[in-house]
């Protein structure tokens, strides 16, 4: 994967809410939609893998034949700002990786195309490749509780679209997280400012709780943040 940070994934619907109060929220959105692109899925009697730590949480089922490694092991004690599940063909050294990103994925836009999906779980996923390559680069996971991206290192042909599969398979944050459509529907029903003119969601994976920020470029601080907590009746 490329590793130059030189243009960041713009979301969809962004925004910046600060400390707008709480109250009962409407329903959630209906993030059933139909998808761009069909994928197969893999067998239902797979390897179920559940790693989480805190309010980030992954998902997902491989196939017998595949291995899976939690990534880094000692998170902790490194200065990663990712950490999630690396898998690849049993036996081979090549494999992708899906990782719950704290702050957020960037990619250079140069030679970039993308195709869209909707996975099992109803996730909007970006699928990333660079210059007509055939293999994927990345798969960037919208309307999840967090930032989730999948990254592939080295995998081509049949063992890159198998990945694709079990990717599809992926259960993103834990039971009842909000997810990033609501958080920016949420901080917009309770944003009182005008006036801005981009808005963003972060998530906080300690806490569960989204920071949604409605702010002006020519501002070094937004106009108005959000704060949706992980308890909020949506």
């Amino acid at each position: 994967m490329k590793k130059i940070i030189c243009l960041l994934l713009v979301f969809l619907i962004c925004f910046v809410c600060a400390g707008c109060g709480a109250g009962k929220l409407p329903a959630p959105l209906d993030g059933n939609t139909e998808p761009t692109t069909e994928i197969a899925s893999p067998p239902a009697d797979g390897i179920s893998v559940d790693y989480a730590r805190k309010f980030a949480r992954i998902r997902m089922t491989l196939p017998e034949d595949w291995q899976y490694e939690i990534f880094p092991d000692d998170w902790d004690k490194s200065d990663s700002d990712h950490f999630g599940i690396r898998f690849r063909p049993t036996g081979k050294s090549s494999y992708a990786a899906l990782d719950f990103y704290v702050g957020s994925f960037g990619v250079c836009g140069t030679g970039l195309s993308q195709k869209i999906i909707t996975t099992d779980a109803g996730y909007t996923a970006y699928i990333g490749m660079y210059d007509g390559e055939s293999a994927w680069d990345f798969v960037w996971f919208r309307d999840a509780p967090g930032c989730y991206v999948a990254t592939n290192n080295g995998l081509t042909g049949a063992d890159a679209d198998r990945a694709i599969e079990i990717l599809n398979t992926a259960v993103l944050g834990q039971e009842g997280s909000i997810s990033e459509a609501d958080a920016l529907r949420i901080g917009l029903e309770n944003c009182t400012v005008t006036g801005y003119s981009y808005e963003t969601a972060d998530f906080n994976y300690t806490d569960g709780s989204w920071e949604v920020r409605f702010g002006d470029p020519d501002s070094d601080t937004p106009l108005q943040t959000v704060v949706i907590g992980a308890n909020y009746n949506h």
